[in-house]
């Protein structure tokens, strides 16, 4: 069959047609290709051809425009699609005729540019020395592109095998990023250069490095009952998980502090990035050690060294960088068990000063910020030889609750409190308070005899709540119930079911202060927001506390308790400026995020490639 014969005989067949149109066209000064392609679109609409209507119409209005691999990229993020899914689509689009994404390998190649191998940098010294490490120009691997080097995530038991083989690896497995190339990849996606232009002041002109504040940590979630391969099977149904985020870049110009960036949702799953992503119970100390120990090593290093960072790498501009870290998103649980302190239940019951349960309220207002990291790394050695045979009470006095080497290399004052754990623990607090007011009874425990009385009284205040406010106690996470608690227009409807007039005074009091200091710990600038409120908070907390004591003495207090009253003035004012933008809110919904692409957008069947998968895809959906 001869095409080009045929295609030559229709046109002659159709010559006089194409004359008319030709010659209609010039007299009436239409557009000749516009014309045919309004007949044949409205045509094949008549003929119920809608689908190749649309074609020809996206044609003649230039929207098959292809998308750049860049731009496909953000748009399988953005969609939280995974590979299979999207390459699915481009098959689609394909065969359609019409296909404005890029193969599935170019959008492969461009994730590449976006992992934190991609970028240069310098680790020097504090007095610009001692240069301890360089990032390579590029990979072999991408030897024709030169914005390409490593991204590959490593793996958290790596040599450990050929090191100790005597030994069985911890029951875990895991990928993490280097510390220091993911911290200079986002540094690098910040614009940092623009922030200088706009405060008008020349890269030569900075004598000083840049600082940059940051917030991280780590945490535990369960429940990961996922596929797993047969290898796999002895693995725990947990997971452990270490983020960072970057809070705000300043530099001195004449001594003036200019802000640079300033992250404008601090406690956003957004803009808290991945480091760790492993299969880990953090109950188990030997795998929590394999997996963050290299984390914590180059966290201690960085903080104690200076980065340059080449940002524009056409340009070869470099910046200088030193690190303020604040260990701030952890819970307590986690906080203790690698801190080296003892358990929950231990007389000393603040991981942040040495007050016990008994002291917290007879020297009321007396306690500051004291731990620190060298001192547990002492008082464990310490325990250990026992050098001057102090007897067991003696010891544990000196002691201060301090039984294990530290895992964290932080001090307490870098750690702070964490304002979502807080709000939860007093909201159970106070609602364990109210609770026994409406039964009548001044039991803290629920002793036999008062069991009935108290659980009749949390079901009127469960059922009073969900007529009053439309929700359902019974149904709330932790959290949400912690936010209707302590909003203060529902003060009345918590308080209504309370007979005992004093209790009800004193109570109402009570929460007027908490709702006074909840607006500063929850503050994310409280300097800027409440500076003068700050210099009250103190009072207004031992006060709060004051009245707990002379009015509610049955009460135990908690561990947060007293730590909101003692601690949030001195972390402010003295340690990272807020409490609020230090909060673990955004690793716990990270966590959320874990689970949804360790099961939808990731690798089944291998865990190492799931894993590999999930930390880059998280990585990515944090850019």
């Amino acid at each position: 069959y001869n095409r080009g014969g045929a295609k030559y005989l229709r046109h002659k067949r159709l010559s006089r047609l194409i004359n008319i149109i030709d010659d209609y066209c010039q007299d009436n000064k239409e557009n000749v290709t516009e014309s045919l392609a309004f007949i044949l679109q409205d045509k094949l609409k008549l003929d119920g051809k809608d689908e190749k209507a649309s074609i020809i119409g996206s044609v003649m209005l230039d929207k098959t425009t292809k998308l750049t691999a860049d731009e496909c990229l953000a748009l399988r993020i953005e969609k939280l699609e995974s590979k299979t899914a999207y390459k699915k689509e481009y098959d689609i689009m394909r065969a359609k005729t019409i296909n404005i994404l890029q193969p599935p390998s170019s959008v492969d190649v461009a994730e590449d540019k976006y992992m934190p191998g991609n970028v240069r940098f310098s680790l020097q010294g504090e007095q610009h020395s001692d240069h301890l490490y360089h990032t390579p120009v590029k990979t072999p691997k991408a030897k024709d592109d030169k914005h390409l080097m490593a991204s590959k995530p490593m793996n958290v038991l790596g040599d450990f095998q050929s090191c100790m083989p005597e030994l069985a690896p911890p029951n875990c497995k895991g990928v993490y990023w280097s510390y220091a190339e993911a911290i200079a990849k986002t540094l690098q996606e910040l614009d940092l250069i623009d922030a200088l232009v706009k405060n008008k002041i020349d890269i030569h002109d900075l004598k000083s490095p840049i600082k940059v504040v940051i917030k991280d940590g780590a945490d535990g979630l369960g429940d990961l009952s996922v596929h797993k391969a047969k290898a796999d099977k002895a693995l725990p149904d947990k997971a452990l998980r270490y983020s960072f985020t970057i809070l705000e870049c300043s530099t001195l110009v004449n001594d003036d502090e200019i802000a640079l960036y300033s992250n404008p949702a601090p406690n956003s799953i957004r803009s808290c990035r991945p480091l760790l992503e492993a299969i880990a119970n953090e109950n188990d100390k030997n795998s929590v050690a394999i997996c963050i120990t290299n984390i914590e090593m180059e966290r201690r290093r960085l903080q104690k060294s200076i980065m340059k960072i080449q940002l524009n790498s056409d340009d070869n501009q470099w910046l200088s960088f030193v690190f303020d870290f604040h260990h701030s998103m952890i819970d307590e649980k986690y906080d203790r068990a690698l801190s080296g302190l003892a358990e929950a239940g231990s007389a000393y019951m603040c991981t942040l000063c040495h007050a016990t349960r008994k002291t917290c309220k007879t020297e009321l207002g007396t306690f500051n910020v004291v731990r620190t990291y060298d001192n547990a790394l002492y008082l464990a050695e310490y325990a250990r030889v026992n050098p001057n045979k102090l007897s067991q009470d003696a010891l544990s006095e000196k002691l201060k609750g301090v039984k294990y080497v530290p895992m964290i290399q932080a001090d307490a004052i870098s750690k702070g409190i964490d304002a979502v754990h807080a709000d939860i623990n007093l909201a159970t607090f106070f609602k364990k308070i109210i609770i026994r007011c409406i039964a009548g009874t001044h039991s803290w425990e629920a002793r036999q005899d008062v069991k009935d009385l108290i659980t009749h009284g949390e079901v009127l205040f469960d059922d009073y709540m969900r007529k009053h406010t439309g929700l359902n106690p019974a149904l709330f996470m932790p959290g949400n119930y912690a936010r209707v608690l302590f909003d203060q227009k529902n003060k009345d409807v918590v308080l209504h079911l309370i007979q005992d007039k004093s209790d009800y005074t004193a109570l109402s009091n009570i929460l007027d202060k908490l709702y006074f200091l909840r607006k500063i710990y929850r503050s994310t600038h409280p300097l800027v927001d409440y500076p003068e409120d700050v210099k009250l908070y103190k009072a207004t907390a031992v006060e709060m506390g004051q009245m707990l004591i002379d009015c509610f003495e049955w009460v135990d207090w908690p561990n947060y308790l007293h730590k909101i009253i003692e601690h949030p003035q001195e972390l402010i004012q003295k340690g990272a400026g807020s409490i609020g933008s230090m909060s673990g809110e955004p690793q716990e919904g990270g966590n959320k995020l874990f689970r949804k692409f360790r099961k939808d957008l990731a690798f089944q069947g291998n865990t190492d490639m799931n894993l590999d998968n999930v930390i880059k895809v998280h990585w990515l959906y944090t850019s």
